[in-house]
């Protein structure tokens, strides 16, 4: 939550930031000034939120679902977690 809300704390127009969270979950509400083009501020908020999150998908031809399973936990998940910067990583699949 807090890098998302960081990222959007930058945004002209903007009059208030909140947010809830919980264990895999975060609702951040932004309320803009009277006036402002909303159109353009959401269009400045999604590209602010699109900077500090990715998703990534991976699949293999060569390891059956066990052996993708702990790859994927033991090698990738060890290596992005290096990265400066990665707060957390989420595994689906």
């Amino acid at each position: 939550t807090e890098p998302v809300e960081k990222s959007i704390n930058g945004i002209a127009g903007i009059k208030n930031v909140s947010s809830t969270s919980a264990r895999g979950s975060s609702n951040i509400t932004v309320e803009f000034e009277l006036g402002v083009d909303l159109e353009a501020a959401a269009n400045d908020v999604r590209d602010k939120v699109s900077q500090p999150i990715i998703s990534m998908t991976v699949q293999s031809n060569t390891r059956n679902p066990m052996e993708f399973t702990d790859y994927t936990k033991n090698v990738l998940v060890e290596r992005l977690q290096t990265i400066p910067g990665v707060s957390s990583i989420n595994l689906w699949g």
